[in-house]
């Protein structure tokens, strides 16, 4: 064999090493987005019964709504650089978007305004 043959059939055998190490990556997003929706039920759910038992909130809903989105960004931008797909690109724009958006409302609301 020469070295084109070995590089050739290297390259053939990697081919099944580099999706399965995707398919990796994505479950792992998945799984990240499953924790992260918990988290936020878990959240959402202490600064309810707080607020219903003891009359306050635990933490801004809004503040949560920022960590939320924040972190959706975040999974959004790493699963687009797994899959370099195009729509995805898109979800981190908006996501982003949305995270300046939560910003600048609570920025204006401190501001009073």
């Amino acid at each position: 064999m020469n070295k084109e043959e070995i590089l050739a059939k290297n390259r053939h055998d990697n081919i099944n090493g580099d999706e399965r190490q995707k398919q990796l990556q994505l479950q792992n997003i998945v799984d990240s987005y499953l924790v992260l929706l918990a988290l936020f039920g878990v959240c959402l759910g202490i600064n309810a019964v707080t607020l219903l038992f003891w009359k306050f909130e635990f933490t801004d809903t809004k503040t949560i709504m920022m960590a939320f989105v924040l972190v959706v960004t975040v999974m959004s931008y790493r699963k687009f650089q797994v899959e370099k797909v195009r729509k995805n690109r898109w979800s981190v724009i908006l996501s982003f978007t949305a995270l300046v958006a939560i910003l600048a409302a609570i920025i204006l609301r401190g501001l009073g305004k």
